[in-house]
């Protein structure tokens, strides 16, 4: 009952074209649509256009009960297209499929209308709602695609790769990081092997303020979330990565087994960090008996991955 959703893209001339557009609800299993009766909604039709040489378009859409509609995007994410439309209750005769050609799409506001939104649309405005700020990673839809991304967003500092499980038949996954913004979660696509986000991770002002204060304070269960989130995400910046590795130097002796565990996850994400600053603190926990054999085994197999990348030493950490 697992869906996992991907993009998918395809090169078209630069030239007039008819193009299908649709927009319709999907399930993991068939048996959902018969339990979902009512909601599969379903908008689709044609549109005359020209693609730009050299642009990227997106199909966009809304769906629910009243008004569905699609229509192409540009890179900016400005409507591009016409849009197909349906007003009313697909369900209903009454209901009307209009090309829309004038003016933007317009989407109507829960409070314009009696319809009382799902869980799911509920929840998706409520994440739209959320203020970041100037942060441009806000703006990046689920499901663009990795040359997009980088179009708009350019290169990034770093890419984190998780490759494809064999027992989940979990997708590979790239981790696209950018310095101090956040990073974005790309999934490759099975069927045209290529990149499309999945979600974004940003990092609000508050957070990127209070990381340090967050690391230091945070109790065993806390520091075991923390160190799995950011196992995931990644962590750059050298400021962060001290306080990673401080909390790991306060509680090596420690005896909480989620203390242990959170800090043993800091030490695999220094180790994807790509930097040689933390090889003599890793050594120093690695060589001390004492330690746990969980937190010095994780150590020695990050420093390990930090020398397999021969990278210049630079100036040590050097734990207070």
């Amino acid at each position: 009952m697992l869906l996992t959703a991907v993009g998918f893209s395809r090169d078209l001339p630069a030239e007039p074209l008819i193009l299908t557009l649709v927009g319709q609800v999907h399930h993991a299993a068939p048996v959902n649509y018969m339990f979902n009766a009512g909601s599969n909604y379903l908008v689709e039709g044609d549109i005359k256009f020209t693609p730009q040489s050299g642009e990227n378009y997106t199909v966009k859409g809304y769906l629910s009960e009243s008004y569905s509609a699609v229509w192409l995007a540009s890179s900016d994410g400005k409507q591009a297209s016409d849009a197909i439309v349906l007003e009313g209750d697909p369900d209903k005769e009454s209901a009307k499929l209009k090309a829309l050609s004038a003016g933007a799409v317009v989407i109507p506001a829960y409070a314009k209308t009696n319809v009382k939104p799902t869980i799911q649309q509920a929840n998706v405005a409520a994440e739209s709602s959320r203020e970041y700020g100037d942060n441009p990673l806000a703006n990046i839809d689920q499901g663009t695609s990795a040359k997009l991304l980088i179009e708009r967003m350019g290169e990034p500092e770093h890419i984190k790769i998780i490759e494809t499980n064999f027992f989940s038949k979990a997708p590979e996954t790239h981790i696209y990081h950018y310095k101090d913004i956040g990073s974005v979660e790309m999934i490759k696509s099975v069927a045209d092997r290529n990149l499309y986000s999945q979600r974004t991770f940003l990092v609000t002002s508050d957070e990127g303020q209070q990381f340090t204060n967050v690391i230091a304070k945070a109790n065993g269960v806390e520091t075991q979330l923390i160190g799995k989130k950011f196992f995931n995400i990644g962590v750059y910046d050298i400021n962060y990565l001290d306080a990673l590795a401080t909390k790991v130097w306060e509680n090596k002796f420690t005896e909480d087994r989620r203390m242990l565990d959170g800090i043993a996850w800091y030490c695999r994400i220094i180790s994807n960090s790509g930097t040689s600053r933390y090889q003599d603190f890793l050594s120093s926990i690695d060589d001390d008996d004492n330690i746990s054999s969980k937190l010095r085994g994780h150590c020695n197999k990050a420093k390990k991955q930090i020398d397999k990348l021969k990278l210049a030493k630079v100036e040590q950490f050097k734990p207070l």
